[in-house]
């Protein structure tokens, strides 16, 4: 071979097939790493999108449980949880019961909350509205402004027969103050 072809120049000691050669090794390595990182990535995304497809399934499932309403069950409406209590307590029982679950009694906020509540299997249910403080000064257990919250109390009602205190839901027609020592089932409600 002739001194100056240019295929035997040397470049640092090495000849020039010889570091195409290694170049040539060199990339093959490359794409061979790359190709193992893309699938680690693809491997890990379907592994994260089985993942999720499984959670999105049991958030589904509890779901479902929850909103089997029915007596001495949590059901799930509008983001709140509801629990109704076949139990025939006094509105201070009733009370204090739904404290023991971090609960109160329902505050009703809207018509919808109020036709949901109706759907109810219970005739009569315990709210949590009174007024035991001051007679005509109805107030919600979690100090909820009464004053700028729907209403639906049943024609006549409330209408401060005695002690008369403490309210009522009837499933048909609207609500009722009731003396608070009367027994009634409930509802509590409390956030997820």
């Amino acid at each position: 071979m002739a001194e100056d072809d240019p295929l035997n120049v040397q470049a640092d000691g090495m000849k020039v097939p010889q570091m195409f050669s290694e170049m040539k090794a060199s990339v093959a390595d490359f794409k061979m790493e790359l190709s193992q990182i893309k699938c680690n990535i693809t491997g890990s995304s379907e592994k994260t999108r089985s993942s999720l497809a499984e959670l999105r399934t049991d958030i589904s499932q509890l779901k479902e449980e929850t909103r089997s309403q029915g007596p001495n069950q949590w059901s799930l409406f509008n983001q709140k949880l509801y629990y109704f209590s076949t139990s025939k307590k006094t509105w201070n029982e009733a009370q204090e019961s739904c404290k023991s679950m971090d609960a109160n009694l329902v505050v009703i906020n809207s018509a919808e909350e109020q036709e949901y509540l109706q759907q109810s299997k219970l005739d009569s249910l315990w709210i949590g509205l009174d007024d035991r403080v001051e007679e005509g000064k109805w107030r919600w257990v979690d100090g909820t402004d009464y004053a700028s919250t729907v209403k639906f109390w049943a024609s006549g009602q409330p209408n401060q027969n005695g002690d008369e205190d403490c309210a009522v839901a009837y499933k048909t027609h609207g609500w009722h103050d009731w003396p608070c020592s009367s027994r009634h089932s409930s509802i509590c409600e409390k956030s997820p």
